[in-house]
């Protein structure tokens, strides 16, 4: 059985990803379109890159207060969020929108092989890593 740590932490990386999967539709709108597919970003294409900012910040909001971040790690992890939140808004090219899907979809693998760790790659791996703070209080600072 998993422990409320563990089953909070499930529940807050499957929510993260149902709400922003859409991510990996911007860069195919026009492929997705002539195949007559109803994505999020076909279907709202605006507000898509509004709300989907929005949601990141939001997130980042619940993952500060769901894991009692530390005021350091907490604004270190809303300037994280702020970032990836603007590239999605402001980075509206096919080209543009590839290497935030990249960025943001990076696997752990990718993550710690990586040359060049980027922002956006800190923002996910580190969400998925905060719970730790709930077992050892490492980041309430």
């Amino acid at each position: 059985d998993l422990d409320k740590t563990a089953q909070l932490s499930v529940v807050l990386s499957s929510m993260i990803v149902l709400t922003t999967i859409h991510v990996q539709d911007f860069p195919d709108v026009d492929g997705d379109f002539i195949l007559g597919r109803r994505t999020i970003p076909i279907v709202f294409p605006q507000a898509s890159r509004i709300i989907t900012p929005l949601i990141m910040i939001g997130w980042t909001a619940i993952l500060n207060n769901a894991w009692q971040l530390g005021p350091v790690i907490s604004t270190v992890m809303y300037i994280l969020g702020g970032v990836v939140a603007a590239r999605i808004y402001a980075n509206r090219s096919t080209s543009g929108d590839r290497r935030t899907y990249l960025y943001y979809n990076v696997s752990i693998v990718h993550f710690i092989c990586s040359p060049r760790l980027t922002i956006p790659q800190i923002w996910l791996f580190s969400a998925h890593l905060l719970p730790a703070n709930a077992r050892f209080g490492i980041l309430s600072w």
